[in-house]
């Protein structure tokens, strides 16, 4: 299972040099131009999109790791994982309806929620498949992305 392993981390880093130059470049050039594209009544839209971005494209990196328990049998580890993340995320949604909190925080919240739930997948994998190699990479990724959400949240407010 190790190489498996060490074959998705593969592909992890290749994903991440070829999505990041694109999705930097729509990042920076959103604010100016959703107002084109949608008018200006829609001017703040970038604001949810800035928030937003981070999680999706941590996602598009990890998303072939989701298929490795499917591939070595453990179909009712994903399950289990999937059931919980489900759970954890209607906890979140509960607790800021019930504080009436749904604005730009929320969706904050709600992306460090899926960064963390992401990278908790990653450690369940390298743990069932027993793999020795560091995913440094990953966990620093994660870090960094975590931060970003931090910056954009002080930029947006």
């Amino acid at each position: 299972y190790n190489e498996i392993f060490i074959l998705a981390n593969k592909n992890f880093k290749k994903l991440f040099y070829i999505l990041f130059i694109p999705f930097s470049i729509i990042l920076l050039l959103l604010k100016d131009a959703i107002p084109i594209l949608f008018g200006e009544q829609w001017s703040e839209l970038y604001l949810y999109m800035y928030i937003l971005s981070l999680p999706i494209f941590f996602n598009l990196l990890t998303a072939h790791f989701s298929k490795i328990l499917i591939v070595v049998n453990r179909q009712e580890v994903s399950f289990y994982f999937h059931l919980y993340k489900l759970l954890s995320v209607l906890l979140v949604l509960s607790v800021l309806v019930f504080y009436q909190q749904f604005n730009l925080n929320a969706l904050i919240v709600l992306s460090i929620h899926e960064i963390v739930w992401i990278l908790i997948g990653i450690v369940l994998i390298k743990i069932i498949l027993k793999v020795k190699e560091l995913l440094v990479w990953s966990y620093v990724m994660a870090l960094i992305l975590i931060a970003l959400e931090f910056i954009i949240y002080k930029e947006v407010l």
